[in-house]
C-alpha cells in the first residue's frame, strides 16, 4: 500500500492578484515563471504607484499561514488552524519559489473559471521563512503531480474501451 504524501509547510501570505493573460506576448522565449514573477514585480511597482489593487493581506508584511499540500490540492489554515482557502490540484496551474530583496517567495497560480472567453488567474504570493522551505515546497509539488500524472496513466490503462455493440444499431 502506498502512504499519502502530505507535506506542512508553514509561510506568511502576503497577497493574492488577478493575472493577466500568459500567453499575451507569443514571441517571447522566456518561461512562464519568468513571465509571472514580471507580472508580480510590475503590479507591486504600479501598487506603490497607486495604480493597480494587489489584495494585501492586512499587514504589510503578511499573516501566518500553515500550507498543507496533498494530492488534492493545497489547504491553507490560519494561526487559529481555521481553512482560510482550499485550492484543488485541478486548479493549480503551476507553483514556484524565487529569491525577491533576500526573501524566498512561492507562487501558487490558481486557474478559475472562464468569464466570458478568457480564463481568470489568480497569483497567490507567500514568503517562506527560509530557503530550504521555498525549495521543500517547490519539490513536494512536483511529486505530487508526478503520481497524479501516474494515477491517471493508470486509471487509463485499466479502463476497458467500450464495446463496439454499444455502437451498433439495434434492428
Amino acid at each position: 500500500m502506498e502512504v499519502e504524501l502530505e507535506e506542512v509547510i508553514a509561510a506568511k501570505y502576503v497577497a493574492k492578484f488577478e493575472m493577466h493573460s500568459l500567453d499575451a506576448d507569443k514571441t517571447s522565449n522566456r518561461s512562464i515563471e519568468e513571465k509571472i514573477i514580471e507580472q508580480i514585480d510590475n503590479a507591486q511597482i504600479l501598487q506603490q504607484e497607486g495604480k493597480t489593487m494587489i489584495k494585501r493581506d492586512v499587514s504589510s508584511k503578511g499573516r501566518d499561514i500553515k500550507m498543507k499540500m496533498s494530492k488534492h490540492g493545497i489547504v491553507i489554515y490560519n494561526n487559529e488552524g481555521k481553512v482560510a482557502l482550499r485550492i484543488p490540484l485541478f486548479q493549480i496551474v503551476l507553483v514556484t519559489a524565487y529569491s525577491d530583496e533576500g526573501r524566498q517567495n512561492g507562487v501558487i497560480l490558481e486557474s478559475s473559471q472562464f468569464h466570458g472567453e478568457r480564463k481568470k488567474f489568480f497569483s497567490h504570493i507567500v514568503q517562506f521563512n527560509n530557503d530550504q522551505d521555498g525549495l521543500r515546497f517547490c519539490e513536494v509539488f512536483k511529486d505530487i503531480f508526478l503520481r497524479a500524472e501516474d494515477e491517471q496513466e493508470a486509471l487509463q490503462s485499466e479502463t476497458e474501451p467500450p464495446s463496439p455493440s454499444m455502437f451498433t444499431k439495434l434492428v
